[in-house]
């Protein structure tokens, strides 16, 4: 697999896709802090059969990357992703990224906009500031909800669902 030299950083991706494949659609796996692209490999397959290219990315000091600096500079990891986009000549992409790789992800996608197509993100609590996500739980995790609970997961139990098994108007 291949290295993109950059100035701090030597940066080991994958690049993957059928053989015979022609699609143009990229689909770019950012791993947790824990990991590395490996995270993803499970994933892949159902991807590569629905003809996506795959890009996974090993981010700095993790997996197969190598970094001279001992810490991170805020917004290198979104630099490092622009960089292997422009390399590959990938305008836009999706971007799946899940926990720190999410953060990475925003900040990507909020200084970059034009080059994302879909965005998603999954175990984060990366931040979006969103008036309907906060009204939710601000609803949500009340006293009466939380009773003796020390954290909202010990509380989730008590939560008021309907019949159908989604929760409630909070209206």
């Amino acid at each position: 697999m291949p290295y993109l030299e950059l100035p701090e950083v030597s940066l080991w991706y994958t690049d993957e896709r059928r053989s015979d494949s022609t699609t143009s659609e990229a689909v770019v796996f950012l791993h947790p802090d824990t990991g590395s692209s490996q995270s993803w490999t499970p994933q892949l397959l159902p991807f590569i059969t629905a003809n996506y290219r795959l890009i996974a990315i090993d981010q700095r000091g993790r997996g197969q990357s190598k970094s001279i600096l001992p810490t991170i500079p805020d917004g290198a990891c979104a630099d490092d992703l622009l960089a292997v986009l422009n390399h590959l000549d990938l305008e836009a992409v999706h971007i799946v990224a899940t926990a720190l790789g999410a953060f990475d992800a925003i900040q990507f996608a909020t200084r970059h906009p034009e080059r994302v197509t879909k965005l998603v993100l999954a175990n984060t609590a990366g931040g979006i500031s969103d008036q309907w996500y906060a009204n939710i739980v601000q609803h949500m995790w009340t006293p009466e909800i939380l009773g003796t609970a020390s954290s909202p997961t010990g509380a989730v139990t008590r939560l008021p669902w309907s019949k159908s098994g989604r929760h409630q108007s909070l209206d």
